[in-house]
């Protein structure tokens, strides 16, 4: 929009100044949602204005006028609302950070920390606010507690009464212009998300955060705010805003957020729409007991039950295998193999509950799937696209952890907010693959829209030694319900199916394509046996 100007007049920066003015002034009390809002709000009530209209003048005109109207009462909402909650961080010394959240699920871009700036953005139905108190963790809540310190009941009482306030701005007396502004509050929809680091139980983490964030919920509900528009969710350590392998990064993710959203479809769609930050997460195995946060439970980093958002499972509990020794999890892609006790042994030397799958000595090489890179959400309108991240360690399941991540629960009854999109191709699926003479089955493998939710986790079983002509009468040698995470890369998505040990199976990776199939890309075994780790092929197909 200021390409044209010529840069020896001074033009050029001066309206530049002007756009940023307007539309991303860093000045936490300035009008930038407002004036997105209005610009958006036009642009897009003129088009279903077109669309009703028939394409008629005056529709266009009428649909454009309504547009703005909406748009500009939600961001000058928006607008009011961080200038004042500002001022209340800055009062009792919280660092806050706002971002503008779009129903394409952008609500972390900006990061979790620093000073309040500003939430405009093309498309804007929301806001999105992550607080943390700088008096440190345990000044927020009781540790490894969800109960609210008096200190925080103070500036949380403050912060209820602004979202709490639902009035019509001072100086508003068109009768029209009111009842436009009812109608809008009417469809706010308000999330209070709970966040924690990555040490300690992940499922510990997931319930802290959950309990501390109907807390926070309920507590919004005393002040006014009315319980139908109120949501929570226990994001535990599953969206990440900083590198959570230093202490700073931890603290960050440590956090509250609050997310301010106008109408349910755009509330629906940010909810299926939000991505984690996969290159903020780190394998479970570079976290240590000195690494635990006050809010950590003491407990290790064992495979959670249940990894899913919207839906619990029981995983069956995992046969050990001796003396299996884990690739170090510093390795990276180019770095050296994993050390093999011995060569893999025959299938007669070796113990009755391991099973020998064919495969190599474990190396990076050998066991990495090509997920991608791995593409920050588009939120609308961007004058640049936002670049792709990489994420070293999520290439081998053997470095990963189940990530549990609660679902979003409306405080009125409890009820989950559930989503019903699936993934062309993985919606009850049935996947099979026959490695080294052991057919692998995997039943009802289902992922949701958002290519990151497991829907449910799947059926595990494996058939050892397998003979097709006994298909009808085979049984399987163990089966279990195991832990799932899915990541969504540029080459397609990614299930990673956490065995646990059983049968000296440690984890599969598969790797999907994003708009269906009936096979796999790609995909990879990990297993021990005695003495190492080893990895062989897994190339499954759909069962039609």
């Amino acid at each position: 929009m200021t390409g044209c100007a010529a840069p020896q007049t001074g033009q050029s920066s001066g309206q530049e100044s002007l756009l940023k003015r307007t539309f991303a002034s860093d000045d936490p009390c300035a009008d930038t949602a407002r004036n997105w809002g209005l610009v958006v709000g036009t642009v897009l009530g003129g088009v279903i204005g077109k669309q009703l209209g028939d394409g008629k003048a005056a529709a266009v005109l009428g649909g454009a006028a309504l547009g703005a109207l909406a748009g500009g009462l939600i961001g000058a909402d928006m607008d009011h609302k961080r200038c004042e909650l500002s001022k209340i961080a800055k009062q009792y010394n919280l660092d806050v950070a706002f971002v503008k959240v779009d129903p394409q699920g952008d609500s972390t871009a900006g990061g979790a920390t620093g000073t309040a700036g500003s939430t405009g953005g093309a498309g804007t139905q929301g806001m999105s606010m992550s607080l943390r108190d700088n008096n440190g963790d345990s000044a927020q809540f009781a540790t490894n507690s969800d109960q609210l310190t008096p200190r925080a009941i103070e500036y949380f009482t403050a912060i209820a009464r602004e979202y709490a306030n639902v009035n019509p701005p001072a100086g508003l007396t068109d009768p029209v212009k009111i009842a436009a502004w009812r109608k809008t509050m009417s469809t706010r929809r308000l999330l209070l998300v709970g966040h924690t680091d990555d040490t300690g139980s992940s499922r510990w983490n997931a319930d802290l955060s959950e309990r501390r964030a109907k807390v926070v919920a309920a507590f919004m509900k005393t002040q006014g705010v009315p319980a139908a528009s109120l949501y929570f969710q226990g994001a535990g350590e599953g969206y990440p805003v900083a590198d959570n392998s230093t202490p700073e990064g931890r603290s960050q993710n440590r956090r509250v957020e609050f997310v301010e959203i106008y109408g349910e479809d755009n509330f629906r769609q940010f909810i299926e729409a939000r991505k984690p930050r996969y290159e903020f997460y780190r394998s479970s195995t570079l976290a240590s007991a000195s690494e635990q946060s006050a809010d950590s439970a003491p407990t290790s980093n064992k495979a959670a039950a249940t990894p899913t958002r919207h839906h619990t499972g029981k995983t069956t509990a995992p046969a050990s295998v001796a003396a299996v020794k884990p690739a170090p999890a510093n390795a990276s892609i180019s770095g050296s193999p994993a050390k093999a006790a011995a060569p893999s042994p025959t299938a007669g030397g070796l113990p009755a509950n391991v099973i020998n799958f064919g495969g190599q000595p474990l190396t990076p090489q050998l066991a990495t799937v090509n997920l991608g890179m791995v593409r920050q959400q588009d939120s609308g309108f961007k004058l640049i696209d936002k670049a792709y991240a990489d994420t070293p360690f999520l290439a081998r399941c053997d470095q990963d952890r189940p990530r549990v991540i609660g679902s979003v629960k409306a405080l009125k009854d409890d009820r989950e907010y559930t989503t019903n999109q699936h993934l062309q191709g993985l919606y009850g699926t049935t996947w099979h693959d026959e490695v080294n003479g052991h057919l692998i089955v995997l039943n009802k493998l289902s992922v949701l829209q958002d290519g990151t939710t497991p829907a449910n986790p799947p059926e595990l079983k494996v058939y050892t030694n397998y003979n097709p002509d006994k298909r009808t009468t085979a049984k399987p040698k163990w089966q279990s319900s195991p832990a799932v995470n899915t990541y969504q890369g540029s080459n397609g998505i990614l299930y990673r199916v956490f065995a646990g040990g059983s049968q000296g199976m440690q984890c599969l990776d598969i790797l999907f394509p994003s708009n269906g199939g009936f096979e796999a890309k790609s995909g990879k075994l990990v297993y021990g046996l005695p003495g190492a780790l080893y990895v062989a092929d897994f190339h499954p197909k759909m069962l039609k």
